[in-house]
């Protein structure tokens, strides 16, 4: 594996020791999910973060180190990932995280706080490359004013959302799909990337976990991005993904595959050996209802 996932374990230690010191709540709701947590579902969580990872070091070592390229997470949370991103590639010159006002200023009263994050994260800030911002995705016309204003539409952009899509009502998800990929040119050197982590349904009729997430997702209509995965895994015909996602080249895998296919034999063995799993079974009933889409323009 790259040397991104080098492990940063007591900065991970001190931010969350400053989550419970500004919100006890939410830290009980965290360490209780850690510690109760399955092998399944363990393994599901290393697999989403690692093909995100994956889809994004392919396309900045593609695009080249003398290629600028930026990257925007829509929906960022508490992630900390650019600091290994910015730590790791100097040619990456705008990281921007994106999320609710409640969230943005909740993740920046705990950076604030936390020592060795301050001053990494206040580092990138002085040189341009991070930011932190609120923007309300629903309100796209005024997302899509504050996107074009903090970043670069000529430079190579990576957009990532992780169970994003699917909380977005299914007009504003498209049209802020819609809008920017209007916005970002596909003459870009490096061209632009669109990674999205998205859970799917089910059709089979012994399928009870795609039954339920079905009934989770029942209220929402899903965009073009996510509809894309459902078609190309039930089987479809290429050109009905194309006629979803205009001007896009996609490939979709569901985690399943992903850990088959994009997973080293010695790198199954080093998270075997770190998480016992007797029931292969059980996981691969999990990860066939995740997907992980990549559209590249």
């Amino acid at each position: 594996m790259h040397e991104l996932f080098s492990p940063v374990r007591s900065l991970y230690d001190e931010y969350m020791a400053r989550v419970r010191s500004r919100s006890r709540r939410l830290y009980g709701q965290i360490d209780s999910r850690v510690r109760q947590s399955v092998p399944v579902m363990n393994l599901g969580t290393y697999l989403r973060t690692v093909a995100i990872d994956v889809a994004l070091l392919q396309f900045i070592e593609r695009a080249g180190p003398d290629t600028p390229v930026q990257v925007v997470n829509l929906g960022s949370g508490s992630d900390l990932r650019m600091v290994q991103y910015l730590s790791v590639f100097p040619q990456i010159v705008k990281f921007l995280d994106v999320d609710f006002e409640e969230a943005v200023a909740f993740k920046g009263q705990v950076i604030d706080t936390t020592t060795q994050l301050k001053q990494i994260v206040e580092q990138y800030t002085r040189e341009g490359r991070y930011e932190l911002l609120s923007i309300d995705l629903c309100d796209v016309q005024h997302a899509m004013e504050l996107l074009t204003t903090h970043t670069r539409t000529d430079v190579a952009t990576v957009f990532i959302t992780e169970c994003l899509l699917c909380y977005i009502p299914q007009r504003e998800s498209q049209l802020l799909i819609d809008s920017i990929q209007g916005a970002y040119s596909t003459g870009t050197p490096g061209g632009n990337l669109w990674v999205s982590y998205d859970p799917i349904g089910g059709s089979a009729p012994n399928d009870r976990f795609g039954k339920i997430i079905e009934r989770k997702l029942a209220h929402v209509q899903e965009p073009r991005l996510a509809h894309s995965a459902r078609l190309q895994l039930k089987g479809d015909v290429r050109s009905s993904v194309a006629k979803a996602i205009d001007h896009c080249n996609v490939v979709i895998r569901d985690m399943w595959q992903f850990l088959q296919e994009k997973v080293t034999d010695e790198e199954k063995k080093r998270v075997a050996a770190l998480q016992f799993l007797d029931e292969l079974e059980e996981l691969k009933v999990m990860q066939t209802h995740y997907v992980i889409l990549s559209a590249q323009w």
